[in-house]
């Protein structure tokens, strides 16, 4: 009665599998998940007694017939996603009565989905069609469904204007995601969610034509994740977003925001991803978040100079990014007191002064150092870990002076080494020979002399 083959390749076809399970006529679940599957999905109207199916994570193809699945009174859960099932959704699929959760994501559905209003299961807790090619006016239909914990319709092409104000039906929603579509959401800043509204754990409503924070934002004490990037949000960011003490993943990317709401006083922030890159962010970052793993704060305009004491607030980053802005001044050697740091971006700005030596004794935990195009002066110091696991590291368009360092070739994972456009003297870098890793070499517009050619294998 209970078939779970999930991770072992088959490599059968649908119709194979279906006379295979021919004597299996009372099987309740049907779990082969990742079993390299081709071919149509077999009919299943001969087992009568299914309450789950899961076919994901294969390569079937063709449509869905409405025919294969008529009968199955007991089915709960139906996940065929990612495959490469295309046509459109048989609107008997949505009204299997006893339907509990049903995932169709990343397949190449198109159509619309049509009028579905009184016909889907009242007992859908859980639909995802994202990742597809469905279009049309936006399925209306959901905000009966009242049962509904997860509704995911991103990346589709479905249109329409959504007013949040019809989402109090949804109470027991927790989880949305209507990103990328050609969707508007009607969102003011000014409306306040009544009781009944969901409480929502993860919202994501990136590209949605947003031109301010929905307002109901603002009494979502449960929200961990949230994410409002690439629309047109303009003004500054509230300051009640640094006091959700659940929220730890915070996108608002590409959008149009200048500034900080004031006063930004208790900030209790408890994130780990922030996002605020391609805005118009003006003056000094005023927020930290002390348990933060990713901070991207790059393409803006920030104007300061690095605080000496930076890197104390970073103990737990490992990607940290303020290329594209106007940042001036010396860099910190505070940078170097965590060895979490794995991507250091300061690219794009106005730093002068030296390098300092630590940034690249930490090259045995940093993977990416970028600092193209400011105005560091100095030297390459030539402290490279003998246990170096930098990937890239790219120097350009600086006043650096002085040789390649010898060290630079215990960097055995280098892959991206650009010094051009500096004052380097030196001859060609022989120590880089043994890099088998490496894919691209830029040593243009500096002072080296001498031949290209190097040395017998083991010498450098």
């Amino acid at each position: 009665r209970f078939l779970y083959l999930d991770g072992i390749t088959i490599s059968a076809t649908g119709n194979e599998l279906c006379r295979a399970l021919l004597p299996f006529t009372k099987l309740q679940v049907l779990s082969m998940s990742n079993c390299y599957l081709s071919g149509p999905i077999p009919s299943f109207s001969s087992f009568k007694n299914l309450r789950e199916v899961n076919l994901g994570d294969n390569q079937l193809s063709g449509t869905i017939h409405s025919t294969d699945w008529s009968g199955l009174s007991k089915l709960e859960i139906v996940d065929l996603s990612n495959n490469k099932l295309s046509g459109t959704i048989p609107p008997t699929l949505f009204g299997i009565l006893s339907l509990r959760r049903l995932f169709l994501s990343q397949n190449q559905f198109n159509g619309s989905i049509g009028d579905l209003h009184g016909k889907a299961s009242s007992l859908l807790g859980t639909l995802d069609l994202s990742s597809n090619k469905l279009q049309g006016q936006f399925p209306m239909f959901v905000f009966e469904l009242h049962g509904l914990t997860l509704l995911d319709l991103s990346s589709n092409n479905f249109s329409g204007l959504i007013p949040m104000s019809a989402f109090p039906n949804l109470r027991n929603l927790s989880d949305l995601d209507l990103s990328y579509n050609r969707l508007s959401i009607d969102a003011p800043a000014t409306n306040i969610s009544p009781p009944s509204f969901p409480t929502f754990t993860a919202l994501e409503l990136a590209s949605c034509n947003l031109t301010e924070f929905p307002g109901f934002l603002k009494n979502q004490y449960s929200l961990n994740y949230l994410d409002l990037s690439n629309n047109q949000i303009h003004g500054e960011i509230p300051n009640w977003v640094w006091k959700s003490i659940n929220l730890w993943y915070l996108n608002i990317s590409q959008n149009f925001l200048v500034g900080f709401e004031r006063p930004m006083k208790n900030i209790n922030s408890g994130i780990w991803i922030l996002d605020l890159h391609c805005n118009q962010l003006q003056g000094q970052v005023p927020i930290l978040p002390s348990y933060a793993t990713y901070l991207d704060y790059s393409d803006n305009n920030f104007s300061f100079v690095l605080p000496a004491h930076i890197g104390d607030s970073l103990q737990f980053t490992s990607f940290f990014s303020l290329s594209n802005n106007n940042i001036h001044g010396s860099i910190p050697e505070s940078l170097c007191n965590h060895t979490n740091l794995q991507v250091l971006d300061l690219s794009n700005n106005s730093m002068s002064g030296p390098i300092p030596q630590c940034l690249f004794q930490m090259s045995r935990s940093l993977g990416v150092l970028n600092l193209r195009r400011n105005n560091l002066s100095g030297i390459i110091s030539d402290t490279f870990s003998k246990s170096c696991r930098l990937q890239t590291l790219n120097l350009n368009q600086n006043l650096l002076e002085g040789k390649v360092p010898k060290s630079l070739g215990n960097c055995k994972m280098l892959e991206v080494l650009d010094i051009g456009n500096n004052q380097i003297n030196d001859s060609f870098p022989c120590q880089l020979k043994n890099i088998t890793m490496l894919r691209v070499l830029v040593l243009r517009s500096n002072n080296f002399n001498g031949h290209i050619d190097c040395p017998g294998s083991n010498s450098g």
